[in-house]
């Protein structure tokens, strides 16, 4: 598959050299890990922020601190309580949706053009997307891990994922939010990773939070407005 714009076409997957392949393994089994933490939180969500972390000291050190303040909240807090943030964070309010597709199109069917495209690829690469939309952002960062390399992959992350992320930053009122850190954890990831294929991508804003100290509550945006009704990107059919 690659894109033109955001419209998916079929391509070939480029293998990795045999001296990268190590480097290339460990990268999307980041990708993977990434996801994992940002699923709806069970108990296991401490020993997979703990690998993700993990992978993270051995690429971007300065970057592990992100994911401190989910961790640490998780230890304090009952899972139930884990929970009610996550939901309130992702699921209750539009403006800090997950679904990728919803930041680059609104409820335009471009946007329902863009998850069938993403669902016959996901199906390409043996993914099941049944719990979740296909644009869903953990479902795309393991997708990713599955094309990594490709042009797809590339097209995918600069004209779609980092845009998308980009919108669900500004969104966020409350700055302590824990999760806040662990998109702008996905986002560094995601950038640095092209910027070592040569790819240069606009810098990722990075805003100092301390999710487990002050807290304030669940709130974290408003209801989007007309602006997020504008492509930003265009979809050819």
């Amino acid at each position: 598959m690659c894109f033109d714009g955001c419209s998916v076409t079929t391509i070939e997957k480029d293998p990795c050299e045999s001296a990268s392949c190590d480097g290339v393994a460990s990268q999307r089994e980041l990708f993977s890990q990434l996801a994992a933490v940002l699923d709806y939180p069970t108990e296991a969500l401490a020993d997979q922020i703990q690998s993700a972390r993990e992978y993270l000291m051995e690429r971007l050190p300065d970057t592990a601190s992100l994911l401190d303040g989910l961790l640490a909240f998780f230890g304090e807090a009952p899972l139930c309580s884990v929970e009610e943030l996550y939901t309130n964070t992702f699921d209750l309010s539009p403006v800090c949706s997950m679904d990728v597709g919803y930041h680059l199109f609104g409820e335009d069917y471009q946007r329902g053009l863009f998850m069938a495209q993403l669902r016959e690829s996901l199906e390409e690469v043996g993914l099941d997307s049944e719990q979740e939309l296909p644009d869903h952002l953990p479902v795309i960062l393991r997708w990713l891990s599955e094309v990594y390399g490709s042009e797809l992959h590339e097209d995918m992350v600069v004209e779609c994922v980092l845009p998308a992320m980009r919108k669900m930053d500004e969104s966020f009122v409350d700055s302590n939010n824990p999760y806040r850190a662990v998109l702008q954890a996905v986002a560094a990831v995601l950038k640095r990773d092209l910027n070592e294929r040569g790819i240069d991508v606009p810098e990722v804003a990075r805003v100092e939070v301390s999710p487990f100290e002050g807290y304030s509550g669940p709130h974290v945006g408003a209801m989007p407005g007309q602006n997020f009704r504008q492509k930003l990107l265009t979809l050819e059919t």
